[in-house]
């Protein structure tokens, strides 16, 4: 389904693509039974702790941008 959506947004951005975006985001979790989760650094916390980390791919210009991407890194 992702790919559908990037065809048709792309189409639709009429402008070429100025960026791309690659972004990593922390979910705090508690605990460690959630696969993923390990004690690591967390940009939403500032600091060490458990979480998952996801990193996500966007591609942007003036009037848009449009995720093409998503990955959940795995823990150590």
């Amino acid at each position: 389904m992702l790919d559908v959506c990037v065809e048709e947004v792309l189409g639709a951005m009429k402008h070429k693509v100025g960026a791309w975006i690659i972004d990593d985001t922390g979910n705090p979790k508690k605990g460690k039974h959630s696969v993923g989760v390990a004690r690591q650094w967390c940009g939403v916390l500032g600091k060490e702790e458990n979480c998952k980390v996801a990193v996500s791919l966007s591609l942007a210009n003036e009037p848009a941008s449009l995720p093409v991407a998503c990955h959940r890194a795995r823990a150590n």
